[in-house]
């Protein structure tokens, strides 16, 4: 992986500690201030694409999924003559009659009550796409190293993690939620970061075997990952949250599988 490959990591896993820091961006301004982070890298990479090479293009149910689910968003917005807008949704149709039965409203609307805010989330499905699409011609930059893009969450998380534990013990009947507005927002974020922080040392090993290089400095870097993935599991269990305890055990069950059927 180049200098730029490096830097556009680098860039990712900044976006990510601002919106992490930052409550996981809930405040307007904060996510405004996170997609306009994320458009400018997705513009460093595409400026990129030429000197550095690209990801394949998208082809098949991929390339239509990813454009099917903001057109599902922006159709809500797109204005229905009232007879479609019966067959459509009667509800939406009923409650337009009612509405120009008492204001100057034109007979057309769009199947949103509120299309301000259906506009709003037509921008977060698009800022996920760009992410999305961004993440995955990083991956395609690296190479085999692929994992290495798992490193901004895993080392973000156990950062939060350690947060967490120190909120517990200086507050021991507090419920901890590190950065995030509360306890279950945080556990979210622990247990997507899990399973990174668990198998990014059974995957360092487990290349440096084949290589026949392993040594004692690749083992202590080992024991550094496992004690992170030891710090974010027990964050975890003190955020109290019961959904996030289930998920971790779930994706962790599906990592354990896919590393037996690796090895």
């Amino acid at each position: 992986m180049g200098y730029n490959g490096v830097l556009e990591l680098f860039l990712l896993g900044c976006v990510l500690g601002f919106a992490t820091i930052r409550a996981g961006a809930t405040a307007p301004e904060d996510w405004n201030r996170t997609i306009l982070a994320l458009a400018c890298c997705a513009l460093f990479i595409v400026l990129g694409r030429r000197r550095l090479g690209h990801a394949p293009e998208l082809r098949g149910p991929l390339l239509w999924t990813t454009l099917m689910l903001p057109a599902y968003v922006a159709l809500q917005l797109v204005p229905l003559p009232p007879g479609c807008l019966r067959i459509v949704s009667p509800a939406r149709a009923a409650v337009q009659q009612a509405l120009a039965a008492v204001l100057p409203i034109g007979a057309w609307a769009p199947l949103s009550l509120a299309p301000a805010q259906t506009a709003r989330h037509l921008v977060q499905v698009c800022a996920c796409i760009v992410l999305f699409l961004v993440v995955r011609e990083a991956a395609s930059r690296v190479g085999d190293r692929v994992w290495i893009l798992a490193l901004p969450p895993a080392v973000i998380a156990v950062f939060e993690g350690a947060l967490g534990l120190a909120q517990h013990y200086v507050a021991p009947h507090s419920i901890p939620s590190g950065t995030f507005v509360n306890h279950n927002h945080f556990a979210g974020f622990l247990e997507m970061a899990l399973p990174f922080t668990l198998l990014a040392p059974f995957g360092l090993l487990y290349h440096q075997a084949d290589r026949m290089r392993q040594g004692l400095s690749r083992a202590a870097v080992a024991c550094v990952m496992v004690a992170g993935a030891a710090v974010v599991f027990a964050g975890i269990l003190r955020s109290l949250s019961r959904m996030g305890f289930i998920a971790s055990v779930g994706a962790l069950s599906l990592s354990w599988l896919g590393l037996d059927r690796k090895s």
